[in-house]
């Protein structure tokens, strides 16, 4: 009842609507309850997500272990081609392996951004080339992934889920 009782003491009396001269009135008020009730404020314009992208591929190309786990959230799921899903410390034991085990290179073409309020999404293609560190062999993956962000405060967004998909026949 907070919020409506405010809108509908803002309200004109006559005609039961908002008028222009009130409705900063409202606003402001609408604006001192959410901050009173400690509710973070929305941005207006959500992630970079071309800032966000490029920084996780950068991690992944130079293999750096500590930049690639400071993206995701401490709840953050990564969902595998193969449907495999880890958190965690296990997340970090992957990412530790894959360091170690290869070389990537890959492209990421968003399709769809969208975001509202603490979350956002990227969606889209990828083409990868792997090099197996031990013997030099190069393999080739493309598919389709979905990244979802959570807004962790200050306009800094980390990874809560990330799943990944390889188109057929690769």
């Amino acid at each position: 009842m907070g919020i409506l009782s405010i809108i509908l003491r803002s309200a004109d009396s006559k005609k039961g609507q908002m008028t222009l001269r009130r409705l900063p009135n409202a606003a402001f008020s609408i604006s001192m309850l959410l901050t009173t009730l400690g509710l973070p404020a929305q941005s207006p314009t959500g992630p970079d997500f071309n800032a966000l992208r490029k920084s996780w591929v950068h991690s992944l190309e130079t293999r750096d272990l500590q930049a690639s786990l400071a993206a995701y959230a401490g709840d953050a799921v990564f969902t595998s081609a193969d449907g495999t899903h880890v958190s965690g410390q296990e997340l970090r034991q992957l990412y530790e392996t894959v360091f170690k085990a290869f070389r990537a290179t890959i492209t990421m073409t968003p399709r769809a951004t969208e975001f509202s309020g603490r979350l956002a999404y990227e969606a889209g293609s990828y083409d990868e080339t792997v090099v197996v560190t031990e013997s030099g062999t190069r393999k080739h993956f493309s598919g389709d992934y979905l990244t979802i962000y959570r807004n962790a405060g200050k306009a800094k967004w980390l990874i809560v889920q990330q799943v990944w998909t390889e188109a057929p026949g690769k």
